[in-house]
């Protein structure tokens, strides 16, 4: 409807006729964010479609411009496993995965676990900490005995170290008899 025969029929009926809206209402006009999302697309999977592309050429197409190969061959995927011990290489990268995944773990060393570190100086300004001590108590005669420091907590206990727990307990008084 153009826009003199819609003035012409509100006149006419007295009723209100609507023009629709010019765009939609209520989405934002987002084709700005689908030119952003085809740009990256480009950039990442465009080096592995090149990849792919090369791989797939003649020795002699191989620094021709075009991404469509002239002559499509998977001579160079044969080439592999004559050239390199390809099946050696993948077995040993396999191997690597398994045992580093569900191998076993390195063993931890007891003294990461002691709640209590002796921070002595080593006499160049420079710091050591010892963490090797159970208890305030055993950390104590070590920073006293001539070592110039105090003593700390662990700033990096490992979780599988646990304290104990401190239990109350009833005292029991003894019966006279």
């Amino acid at each position: 409807m153009t826009s003199q025969a819609i003035e012409t029929a509100r006149q006419a009926s007295g009723v209100l006729v609507a023009e629709g809206p010019k765009r939609p209402v209520g989405k934002p006009r987002t084709w700005w964010l689908y030119v952003l999302l085809l740009l990256g697309l480009v950039l990442v999977a465009g080096p592995f479609v090149w990849m792919l592309s090369t791989s797939l050429k003649l020795p002699e197409d191989q620094y021709a411009r075009g991404l469509i190969p002239p002559t499509l061959t998977f001579e160079n995927y044969s080439k592999i496993f004559e050239l390199m011990s390809f099946q050696t290489l993948l077995w040993n990268s396999i191997k690597i995965a398994l045992i580093s995944t569900f191998g076993p773990q390195p063993a931890v060393a007891d003294y990461y676990g002691a709640p209590w570190c002796a921070v002595v100086a080593a006499g160049d300004g420079d710091m050591q900490w010892h963490c090797e001590y159970q208890s305030i108590e055993d950390c104590r005669p070590n920073v006293l005995a001539g070592n110039r420091g105090w003593c700390n907590q662990n700033p990096y206990p490992v979780a599988a170290y646990s304290a104990p727990e401190n239990k109350r307990t009833r005292k029991h008084r003894t019966r006279t008899q």
